[in-house]
C-alpha cells in the first residue's frame, strides 16, 4: 500500500531583518538624500564664509572684551582680546584695549609697545594720543595733557569715565585734593554704577588718614559692585589700622574668588600674626611664598597696588625667627632687602637674627645702616609738623620729599616733591631731584627718559 505523500514544510520568511544583516548589508543612499546632503554641506560653507566676511565671530569678541572691560574684569577682558585676535584680522581696537588694560595695572613698560601695536593695526590716532595723555595725567604729570583731557571730555572723545579715572589720580598725585574730589563727585553723579569714584574719595581720606570717611566711602564702593576687590582690599587695610582684626580679615577673605588671590592670602597672614595666630600665619604665608615675586607682584596690581616692601617675606621673616628658624628667617629677611634695600624694618630684624646666630659683624653693619635711616627719618615728623601748621611750606615739603625719597618711600618722596611743584613749577632743588631719580630709571627703563629730560629741562632753565 502506497504510503500517504508527505507534505513540504514551508520555509517561513522573517518577519524582519536581523539586526546583524541590517548592519551588515544598508541600503544605498538614494539621489535624492545624496543631494541634500550636498545641499547642507554648501549651505553651511556659505553661511561660514558669510560671517568670515562680515567679522561677526571678531565683532563678537570684540564685543565681549569691551564688556568684561567695562565691568572692570581685565581677566576676562584679556581673555576675550586673545580670543578676538585670533577670529579676526580687524586688531587695531583690540590693542588699544589692551594698552588701557597695561594703564590700569600700572605696567608702563610695556603701554607704549601696546599702542605703536595699534598704529601698525589701524587704531584710530586721536585714541591713542589719548591713551597716551592718560597714562601720563595719572602718573601725575598733567601740566601739558590737562588741555587735551578738557577737549577730550568736551567733545566726546574716548570714554569719560576712564578720562575722570586718570584725570582724578594726577590731581591726587600732584596733592590737588580740592580738585579731585570735585571730579570724583561729578563722576560719581554722572555714572552712579561705577564703584570707582567712590573708591578713589576713599583713597584720599585714607592717604589724610581721615580713617572714618575712608572706610565709608570704601563700603559705598562696595554696594555698587560687591566684587570690586580694590576697594575690599582697602578697607580690610583701613580696618587693621583701627586694630578691627577681624573685621579686616573678614574683608580680605572675601577678595580670596579673585583669580589670583595672592595679596589677600599675606593680608590674612598679617592679621593672624596680630592675632598671635602664629602657627597660622606661618603655615600660610610659607605657601603663597612658593609662587614667584611675579605672579605676587601681578595680584597686588590686579587690586591697584603696587607695594613698595616684600610684606610677605618680612613677615615670614619675623615669624621664622619666633619659631626659633634661624637660617630661614635670615633667607626670607635678606629676600625683602634684595627686593627694596630702603625696608628699615627688615634690615633691623636681620640684624637682630644674625647677632642671635654670633654672626656679629654682619649685624653690627646693618644696625649701623638702620641707625643711619633711623635719625635722618626722626627729622620726618618735625617736617610733617610743619607742614601740618602750614600747608604753604615750601622747604618743609621739598626736604620731606628728599628725605623719603633717599631713605624709606619712593612713592611718598615723589609724592612731596610734585606737591612742592603744583605750588612753585619752578622749583629748582625738586626739578633737580625729580631729574635725577628719572634719570636712574631710564638707565634700564627707556619709557622714563621723557620725565628726566622734562625735569633737566626745567632744572637748566631756572639755574643761574
Amino acid at each position: 500500500m502506497r504510503q500517504p505523500r508527505r507534505r513540504r514544510k514551508a520555509r517561513s520568511q522573517p518577519d524582519s531583518i536581523p539586526v546583524n544583516q541590517a548592519t551588515q548589508d544598508p541600503q544605498p543612499p538614494t539621489r535624492r538624500h545624496w543631494f541634500a546632503r550636498r545641499w547642507l554641506c554648501s549651505f553651511l560653507v556659505i553661511v561660514l564664509l558669510a560671517l568670515i566676511a562680515t567679522d561677526a565671530p571678531g565683532m563678537l569678541a570684540r564685543a565681549m572684551a569691551n564688556r568684561a572691560a567695562g565691568q572692570l574684569d581685565n581677566a576676562s577682558a584679556e581673555r576675550w582680546i586673545s580670543v578676538a585676535k585670533s577670529v579676526s584680522w580687524r586688531h587695531g581696537e583690540m590693542e588699544l584695549l589692551s594698552a588701557r588694560l597695561l594703564r590700569r595695572q600700572g605696567h608702563a613698560d610695556e603701554l607704549e609697545q601696546a599702542l605703536q601695536r595699534a598704529i601698525r593695526s589701524g587704531a584710530d590716532s586721536k585714541l591713542v594720543s589719548l591713551e597716551r595723555a592718560l597714562a601720563q595725567a595719572q602718573s601725575g604729570s598733567l601740566a601739558s595733557v590737562e588741555p587735551q583731557l578738557f577737549d577730550a571730555l568736551r567733545n566726546g572723545l574716548g570714554d569719560s569715565a576712564e578720562i575722570s579715572d586718570a584725570y582724578a589720580n594726577g590731581l591726587t598725585i600732584s596733592s590737588r585734593f580740592d580738585q579731585a574730589l570735585k571730579v570724583l563727585q561729578a563722576w560719581q553723579i554722572d555714572y552712579p554704577k561705577d564703584p570707582r569714584p567712590a573708591y578713589r574719595i576713599g583713597r584720599i581720606y585714607e592717604h589724610k588718614a581721615v580713617w572714618d570717611k575712608a572706610q565709608e566711602h570704601y563700603r559705598q564702593s562696595i554696594s555698587v559692585s560687591p566684587t570690586y576687590y580694590p576697594a575690599r582690599f582697602r578697607l580690610g587695610r583701613a580696618l587693621m589700622y583701627d586694630r578691627q582684626l577681624e573685621a579686616a580679615k573678614d574683608e580680605f577673605a572675601a577678595c580670596l574668588s579673585m583669580a589670583n588671590p595672592i595679596a589677600a592670602q599675606i593680608q590674612i597672614a598679617s592679621c593672624l600674626k596680630a592675632l598671635a595666630s602664629t602657627n597660622q600665619a606661618t603655615e600660610l604665608l610659607r605657601e603663597v611664598l612658593k609662587n614667584d615675586d611675579a605672579k605676587i607682584l601681578a595680584s597686588y596690581a590686579a587690586l591697584e597696588e603696587t607695594p613698595e616692601h616684600h610684606e610677605a617675606a618680612r613677615i615670614l621673616g619675623d615669624l621664622e625667627f619666633e619659631l626659633g628658624n634661624n637660617a630661614e628667617a635670615v633667607r626670607w629677611l635678606e629676600h625683602a632687602l634684595a627686593f627694596n634695600d630702603r625696608d628699615s624694618s627688615s634690615r633691623y630684624s636681620l640684624a637682630v637674627t644674625l647677632r642671635e646666630m654670633g654672626r656679629e659683624e654682619e649685624a653690627e653693619e646693618h644696625f649701623a645702616r638702620f641707625q643711619v635711616v633711623r635719625e635722618a627719618l626722626s627729622r620726618a615728623n618735625v617736617l610733617r609738623s610743619r607742614i601740618q601748621a602750614d600747608s604753604e611750606d615750601i622747604d618743609a615739603r621739598f626736604e620731606l620729599g628728599e628725605l623719603l625719597l633717599t631713605h624709606e618711600s619712593i612713592r611718598m618722596g615723589l609724592f612731596w616733591l610734585r606737591s612742592v611743584l603744583e605750588t612753585q613749577p619752578d622749583h629748582q632743588g625738586a626739578h633737580q631731584a625729580l631729574a635725577k631719580y628719572y634719570s636712574d630709571l631710564a638707565v634700564n627703563a627707556p619709557e622714563y627718559k621723557t620725565l628726566a629730560d622734562f625735569h633737566r629741562q626745567q632744572f637748566r632753565l631756572v639755574t643761574p
